[in-house]
């Protein structure tokens, strides 16, 4: 009962710790990464519950926080921890033979994995939270997990297209790096190629 600004920078303390633990080997173990995603989900909880009084954000220097009084103030980058975790699940998925049962396992936390992207993109997004460039670096976390999945369905394959046109064209218009665009449109042109559209994946390469 330390207050949402306090509870914010344990979790990050604690999410730095197993996420650095793990860097000094192959993967992280699984238990270790059950309590990451599981971690990194309580995080999101506090910050989107806390919203309007709670600010978090990298350029907040540690002199400047604030765990006492309203409008609370935390240095750090969910974002960040993020794309850490995005990395570190593909170490995972790498260290496990693709033929067995356990590989299997693992792949199913992908879903796990993607509901936290999209929570964290959501709460980016609600009054203009995030930055244009976070912004698409969440974005591009959203189409790493959705480009090569092909729909034969034709309601949800109009539904993945339909999204990744949204999450495309925002990197393109705001993407001041290059590198964030120039993934996206790989990303894109993969998927029209996938689904047929030779005609939009030609006019993107």
């Amino acid at each position: 009962k330390l207050g949402p600004a306090m509870e914010v920078k344990l979790l990050f303390a604690i999410l730095g710790a197993l996420l650095s633990y793990s860097a000094s080997s192959a993967s992280m173990r699984p238990y270790s990464w059950r309590q990451t995603l599981n971690y990194f989900g309580k995080l999101l909880d506090v910050i989107v519950t806390n919203a309007e009084t709670l600010s978090i954000g990298e350029k907040i220097s540690e002199d400047s926080e604030s765990y006492d009084v309203s409008p609370y103030r935390v240095s750090g980058c969910p974002l960040t921890l993020m794309e850490r975790i995005e990395d570190e699940f593909t170490r995972v998925l790498q260290s496990v033979d693709a033929h067995s049962p356990d590989y299997i396992e693992r792949l199913k936390d992908e879903k796990k994995v993607c509901d936290l992207i999209d929570r964290l993109a959501n709460y980016l997004e609600e009054g203009d939270r995030g930055s244009s460039f976070e912004l698409c670096r969440v974005y591009i976390l959203k189409i790493d997990h959705l480009y090569y999945k092909f729909d034969a369905a034709e309601t949800a394959q109009a539904e993945n297209i339909k999204i990744m046109n949204r999450l495309c064209t925002y990197i393109y218009a705001n993407d001041k790096t290059d590198r964030l665009r120039t993934q996206a449109i790989l990303y894109h042109i993969y998927h029209h190629a996938l689904h047929d559209n030779l005609f939009e994946a030609r006019d993107l390469m």
